[in-house]
């Protein structure tokens, strides 16, 4: 998702100007369901997903937040 620099300033629109229910929907696809999807980490080391990454951390409520941190924590010795 978003490892290219067109489709990562398209998904960061979505993230700007979507609906909170699309922003979530966003956020879940991006964490996935369970601890074991790696797409967030992958997406934080890639040269265009992480600015997705970045924004969705700008443009998520407090409950997102609060997810995302946690998921993220546990990669922070890979990074």
């Amino acid at each position: 998702m978003s490892q290219q620099k067109y489709a990562s300033n398209v998904v960061e629109k979505c993230l700007s100007f979507g609906t909170p229910e699309e922003r979530q929907t966003l956020v879940n696809e991006i964490l996935g369901t369970t601890d074991e999807n790696e797409l967030h980490q992958v997406m934080m080391n890639d040269q265009f997903a992480n600015y997705v990454v970045q924004k969705m951390l700008e443009t998520c409520d407090d409950q997102q937040l609060d997810l995302i941190l946690n998921r993220m924590r546990v990669h922070l010795g890979a990074l």
